[in-house]
């Protein structure tokens, strides 16, 4: 399958990596776009928000 977004400006870029990031937890992908195995974490609700 194919998901195609498009956000314009900084406020769209901002708005883009939240909805994947979203997007991956939700479908269990990890941050290299490969489905993670059951039971692990992808590692995305680990990272630090970028403004901090």
């Amino acid at each position: 399958r194919e998901c195609i977004s498009i956000h314009i400006g900084q406020a769209g870029a901002q708005i883009g990596n939240a909805c994947w990031e979203l997007y991956c937890l939700e479908h269990n992908i990890g941050k290299d776009g490969k489905v993670a195995e059951e039971g692990s974490l992808s590692g995305i609700q680990n990272r630090k928000p970028e403004n901090q």
